[in-house]
C-alpha cells in the first residue's frame, strides 16, 4: 500500500529516470480490510470484484496495531488524522508528500507544533510533474518557514511518495496527500502502523533523501548544520532489499560534508514582482513560474478577446460583480461603523463613571 500508480514512471526508461515511491506490505486483517475497502470503490464502476475472498487466511500474523484510513469524498478522515499528530506529536514529524498544498488550517498546526519544539520537516519535490502545483506549494513555504518547519525539496527525480512519521513511533503511508482535493474530495486508502521499527526505518530512508534535498530558507536565516539521526532508532531492517541503505547515508553524509545544498527565498521576491500583486506569494523563479506567468497570460489574452466579441455580456457580467462588491462592502462599512459607535458610546458611560465615583 502506497502511493504507486500502474505507469511507465514508475519504471524508468532510456530518457528519464523512475519515479521515487514508497509502499508497505500488509498481512492478516488489515490486509483483508484493505481489500473490502478496494472492492467499496470499485462497485462504484457498477463491477463486481471480490477480492477480499480470494486472499488466504494467514495462519502467522504479528500483533502489530494497524489502522485504515479509508479517503472518501466528503470525509476528512486523513485530514484529521494529520491534524492529530501534530498536535500529539513530541519530539518530530516528518512528512514526505508529492502534491503539498496543505490547507490553511493544516500548516497551522504543522506551524503551531513548530513553535511548540517539535522537529516538523516536510520533503517534497523541487521538480513536479505538475508545474502548477509546485508553483502552489511553494506559495505556501514562507508562513511555515517562520512558524519554525523545515522544507526540503528533493533533487531527484520525481518523489511521489506519501508518508508521515512521528516521533520514531507511528507512521502513515498511502495515497493522500497533503491538500484540500485530497484530503476532502478523493477516494485515497492509507494506512496507520503504530510500530518503531517501520518508523524507525521510513526515518532512514527520509534522511536518506534528505542528502539529495536542499533545504528551503529565509532571507537572514542560518542553515542549520548536517542531518539529525535520532539517537535511537526502531529500525531492525533496512527497506532496500540490498540492505545498503544505511552505507548509503552514511557516504552521502560524507561527500556532503555537515552542511547540505540550501536555497534562500530571495528569489521569492523577485517572483513576486513578475506575477504581480494578483498572485502575490513567494516561490522561487523557476520553470513553475513561467507556466504560471504563461498560464496568467493566456487567461488575460482569452478574456481580452472574448471582451472584443462580446463586449454586452461582459458589460452585464461586471455590473453585477461591481454591484454585488458595491452591496457587501457598503453593509460591512455600516456594520463596522455601528460596532465603532457603540464600543465609543459604552467607553464613554465608563469613563463618567470612574469621574463621578472619583469626585465622590
Amino acid at each position: 500500500m502506497g502511493g504507486f500508480c500502474l505507469g511507465v514512471e514508475w519504471v524508468g526508461g532510456p530518457t528519464h529516470q523512475p519515479w521515487r515511491d514508497t509502499a508497505v506490505k500488509i498481512s492478516g486483517p488489515a490486509a483483508r480490510a484493505a481489500a473490502r475497502a478496494f472492492e467499496t470503490t470499485w462497485r462504484r464502476m457498477d463491477e463486481s470484484f471480490a477480492l477480499s475472498e480470494q486472499l488466504p487466511i494467514p495462519s502467522n500474523v504479528g500483533d502489530t496495531p494497524v489502522w485504515l484510513i479509508e479517503g472518501e469524498p466528503e470525509r476528512t478522515r486523513v485530514y484529521r488524522t494529520i491534524h492529530w499528530v501534530a498536535a500529539r506529536a513530541k519530539e518530530r514529524v516528518w512528512i514526505t508528500d508529492a502534491y503539498f498544498v496543505a490547507p490553511r488550517s493544516v500548516s497551522e498546526a504543522l506551524g503551531a507544533a513548530a513553535q511548540q519544539g517539535v522537529d516538523v520537516r516536510i520533503l517534497v519535490p523541487a521538480h513536479n510533474n505538475w508545474p502548477l502545483v509546485g508553483s502552489l506549494s511553494r506559495g505556501g513555504y514562507r508562513s511555515l518557514l517562520k512558524s519554525g518547519v523545515r522544507i526540503f525539496e528533493w533533487q531527484g527525480p520525481m518523489i511521489h511518495a506519501k508518508t508521515t512519521v512521528v516521533d520514531g513511533l507511528w507512521s502513515r503511508v498511502g495515497s493522500s496527500n497533503v491538500n484540500s482535493a485530497s484530503l476532502i474530495g478523493n477516494w485515497e486508502l492509507d494506512v496507520g502502523v503504530l510500530d518503531t521499527a517501520l518508523a524507525g526505518q521510513l526515518e532512514e530512508l527520509f534522511l536518506a533523501d534528505l542528502t539529495s534535498s536542499v533545504e528551503i530558507v529565509l532571507p537572514g536565516r542560518q542553515l542549520k548544520a548536517g542531518i539529525e539521526i535520532p539517537e535511537e532508532s526502531g529500525a531492525t531492517e533496512p527497506l532496500d532489499p540490498q540492505g545498503t541503505l544505511p552505507k548509503r547515508i552514511k557516504q552521502q553524509m560524507q561527500t556532503l560534508g555537515t552542511t547540505q545544498g540550501h536555497m534562500t527565498m530571495a528569489p521569492l521576491v523577485r517572483a513576486r514582482a513578475a506575477l504581480g500583486d494578483s498572485l502575490a506569494g513567494d516561490r522561487p523563479i523557476g520553470r513553475e513560474d513561467r507556466t504560471v506567468l504563461g498560464t496568467v497570460s493566456a487567461l488575460i489574452l482569452s478574456t481580452a478577446i472574448f471582451t472584443a466579441f462580446f463586449p454586452t455580456f461582459v458589460g452585464v457580467v461586471v455590473a453585477v460583480l461591481a454591484c454585488w462588491f458595491g452591496l457587501t462592502t457598503g453593509v460591512r462599512a455600516y456594520l463596522q461603523s455601528r460596532r465603532a459607535r457603540t464600543e465609543e458610546r459604552q467607553t464613554s458611560t465608563t469613563v463618567k463613571r470612574d469621574q463621578g465615583e472619583n469626585n465622590s
